[in-house]
């Protein structure tokens, strides 16, 4: 592979992470909400995960007990970002901290769902990267 397809290569693979990330913005305010108003973790309406507006990256969304994990089709392989809800070890009840990718729970919080990530570190966003 060239020096230039190269390049874009890992423009469009960052562009496809981004558009998880995106996406995502909506879907953790909206399980965020459901689970202060309920104590539950399923959505109220689990079509919210349905994901067909015809984009060329996106194929899937897999909804997980406090978590979901973006399918993201590449040409020969498909690629997972996971975005995980991590609550205070002390005070379920508290502000939800959402991690993205290979992102770690702070000391004092644990994950409710499992990282399903495989996209390397590389195409994602800083904070998705977690430390190597």
């Amino acid at each position: 592979m060239g020096l230039a397809a190269a390049i874009y290569y890992q423009y469009i693979m960052r562009a496809y992470a981004g558009e998880a990330l995106s996406n995502a913005a909506t879907l953790k305010e909206i399980v965020s909400g459901h689970y202060y108003r309920t104590g539950e973790w399923s959505p109220a309406d689990p079509g919210i995960f349905d994901y067909s507006d015809g984009s060329r990256a996106i194929k899937s969304i897999d909804y997980e007990k406090g978590g979901f994990t973006f399918s993201i089709k590449e040409e020969k392989r498909l690629y997972k970002l996971s975005f995980r809800a991590a609550l205070s070890d002390t005070n379920p009840r508290s502000t939800i901290i959402w991690l993205c990718g290979y992102g770690e729970a702070p000391n004092g919080y644990h994950t409710i769902s499992t990282n399903s990530t495989n996209l390397p570190r590389k195409y994602l966003p800083v904070e998705c990267r977690g430390l190597e």
